[in-house]
């Protein structure tokens, strides 16, 4: 009988220590993988919201120079006034 063998025995029992030990392995990279995907997912909405904030800080951007050109046109404008005074 084979189960008998001690060279048997000791083989099926290095076997199994390596399939243990494979398998541990393979539910620590599983939970490694499964950490990195919501690590990535968060810094995907965060990256979501920072492109939002630079689109709006943009737009204010935008805003404020045209207020600045209006606002050097009216000074422009009112000096010429005076000179014509």
């Amino acid at each position: 009988m084979q189960s008998d063998d001690p060279q048997a025995l000791a083989e099926k029992h290095k076997k199994q220590t390596e399939a243990l030990m494979l398998d541990s392995d393979f539910k620590r990279k599983e939970r490694e993988k499964m950490e990195i995907e919501m690590e990535i997912k968060t810094l995907q909405r965060k990256k979501a919201q920072v492109e939002a904030e630079l689109f709006e800080k943009d737009h204010q951007l935008k805003k404020t120079e045209a207020d600045i050109v209006m606002l050097h046109n009216e000074i422009i404008k009112i000096k010429h006034q005076l000179m014509a005074l």
